[in-house]
């Protein structure tokens, strides 16, 4: 699945920072990231990967998209290519609180805008 452009709204209304889809069958779709953690899984072969499992709340979906598995995918790979993005450039921008709680993705969101290549 191809990644739609997207962005990380700074000055949205919300404890959590948003996801804002700018193409594609989701654009306009609004969401933030709920809970998120890595989860060890293995393969049928018995080997291990690390997935991303996670919770998420639609904001604005102005087009009535789908909420349904494809969705789920790509906004899975919205979340790894941002974790990624910020792996690279600042690690002490992802916040990691607890297994109980959920964390923010960059804690310097006021002045921590992010648009997808």
């Amino acid at each position: 699945m191809t990644i739609p452009k997207y962005q990380i709204v700074p000055d949205y209304s919300s404890f959590f920072t948003p996801i804002h889809i700018l193409e594609g069958d989701y654009k306009d779709c609004i969401y933030h990231y709920g809970k998120t953690q890595l989860v060890e899984d293995e393969d049928e072969y018995g080997s291990t990967y690390m997935r991303v499992k996670f919770d998420y709340t639609m904001l604005e979906n102005p087009s009535k998209a789908k909420e349904d598995q494809d969705f789920v995918d790509c906004a899975g790979n919205i979340l790894v290519e941002i974790l990624d993005k910020q792996m690279q450039e600042d690690a002490s921008l992802i916040t990691v609180v607890s297994n109980d709680e959920a964390g923010l993705i960059g804690n310097h969101r006021e002045d921590n805008f992010i648009e997808s290549d």
